[in-house]
């Protein structure tokens, strides 16, 4: 059995995290709290690199799959935005949250991991969980709507991202991973928030700085575990367990902010919890 434990913390750390970006949202413009976060979380990315590690420059090659994997991942996360700008955040999120589909066919097409059995069970029962987790009555009106597109789009970016971020892993190591990687996405959205002549606005009430600051940390320390998990666990197998964490969010999120939960949603919890068990033994 591979070593799951940075599998499980990204998950913990994603789930606690996706809480404190829900408060933050509340009251501020989606755009800029992207560019803001990640601009944030650079200087912890070099730290635990400077700490960890040492700075390592990708080699030709290396660095070609970087700008394109940074570009995917950019598109992706700006795609994901826009599509839940337009339509029902619970349909986007479910759309989106199939990626570990594309994450498995992928690392199987391209890196040869093996795909076992096990799989074939676990896979269609986190994604139709997470369906489950975001399903809303009324929702899905049009299959081929422009957010459903685009959340689709999200959903593949992410698989391929997650796949190249093992092959710069194994060549640089994680902590390099990370910061060439996510530092490449950084650039992508800057460059995005430039050509639509958007502004950063940011709330200016007394708790957003602290929870700005706690979810960088925690989306850092994600990205390196992450990361990590990718090297340690497989492709396949870290995004399957890490794509549980909407439903810690949605646990924390009704213990916390007292969010209700539908029959449905605590179904949706349920199977999330089989699924990752299963994959855990």
């Amino acid at each position: 059995m591979p070593d799951l434990s940075f599998a499980f913390l990204t998950l913990f750390v994603f789930g606690i995290k996706d809480v404190i970006n829900k408060k933050i949202l509340e009251t501020n413009d989606v755009y800029s709290l992207l560019l803001t976060e990640y601009v944030l979380a650079m200087p912890f990315l070099i730290g635990a690199l400077a700490i960890f590690s040492t700075f390592a420059f990708p080699s030709g090659n290396m660095l070609w799959l970087i700008v394109f994997s940074s570009l995917v991942g950019a598109v992706s996360i700006i795609a994901y935005f826009r599509a839940i700008q337009s339509s029902s955040v619970s349909l986007i999120f479910a759309v989106a949250s199939s990626f570990p589909f594309f994450s498995a066919l992928f690392s199987v097409l391209f890196l040869k991991e093996p795909f076992y059995p096990l799989y074939y069970l676990a896979l269609p029962a986190i994604i139709i969980a997470l369906a489950m987790l975001a399903y809303k009555k009324g929702g899905i009106k049009n299959l081929f709507d422009p957010a459903i597109v685009l959340a689709l789009i999200s959903s593949i970016g992410w698989g391929a991202f997650f796949t190249a971020a093992k092959v710069v892993s194994l060549s640089m190591n994680a902590f390099n991973a990370s910061v060439w990687m996510e530092g490449g996405v950084l650039l992508g959205i800057a460059l995005f928030f430039l050509l639509q002549k958007k502004k950063i606005t940011l709330s200016k009430a007394e708790n957003i700085p602290a929870m700005l600051l706690s979810y960088v940390v925690l989306f850092s320390i994600g990205v390196v575990s992450m990361n990590l998990s990718l090297l340690y666990a497989g492709v396949s197998l870290s995004s399957m367990i890490t794509a549980a964490a909407p439903g810690l969010t949605a646990i924390i999120a009704f213990l916390v902010l007292k969010e209700k939960l539908s029959k449905l949603q605590y179904a949706g919890i349920a199977l999330l919890i089989a699924s990752v068990v299963m994959l855990s033994l």
